[in-house]
């Protein structure tokens, strides 16, 4: 099958996991791929995604508000996949990247604020939830997920508030949850 067979084929069935999935709602599908790899992000409408922007900052999906711009939005979600190892549980994956929050920013905490396990339309995860906000006074605000489905891949995903005390914060923080919620992942293997 030629290059662009698969392409439209490939096309396809992003389309039909997007309708299957959103069909009742006023998300968007952003769909973050590489070569084994498919994620499916569901946003609302005024959500974008710039893979320009993901790439420069050793990302897979950087994602902020549509009308405010890239330097004026008030949030932003952040994708990352890490590829699981061997010797490694996903406590030990949660260790290593929350120690690696703390001293990155040492003027904030860290602390688990919940986990849970869900199933959505393609996967079962295993999931924490942590916070980071500043010590004392007003900065960032970060809610932090981590996830552990059945495949290749941890999930890191997190909002970013630039001001904790931002008026909408609750409405984006409430579109990362039931993204999060929403996610799905498939294992896949594209060829050229």
């Amino acid at each position: 099958m030629n290059k662009h067979k698969k392409s439209f084929f490939f096309g396809i069935f992003i389309a039909i996991l997007a309708n299957s999935v959103f069909a009742q709602s006023e998300k968007m599908a952003f769909s973050i791929y590489g070569s084994d790899f498919l994620v499916s992000i569901p946003l609302p409408e005024y959500w974008t995604v710039d893979m320009d922007a993901a790439y420069q900052n050793n990302l897979n999906g950087f994602f902020y508000i549509a009308e405010k711009g890239i330097d004026e939005t008030p949030v932003y979600i952040f994708l990352s996949l890490f590829e699981k190892k061997e010797d490694k549980t996903f406590s030990d994956f949660i260790q290593y990247r929350t120690t690696s929050f703390e001293n990155e920013q040492p003027n904030y905490s860290i602390r688990k604020v919940g986990s849970e396990s869900f199933k959505c339309a393609v996967n079962s995860w295993n999931v924490e939830i942590y916070d980071l906000k500043v010590k004392s006074g007003h900065g960032h605000y970060q809610i932090v997920v981590y996830m552990e489905c059945e495949n290749k891949y941890y999930i890191e995903i997190y909002i970013d508030c630039y001001e904790d005390d931002y008026k909408d914060n609750d409405i984006y923080i409430q579109d990362f949850v039931e993204c999060f919620h929403e996610i799905d992942y498939l294992n896949i293997q594209l060829q050229e």
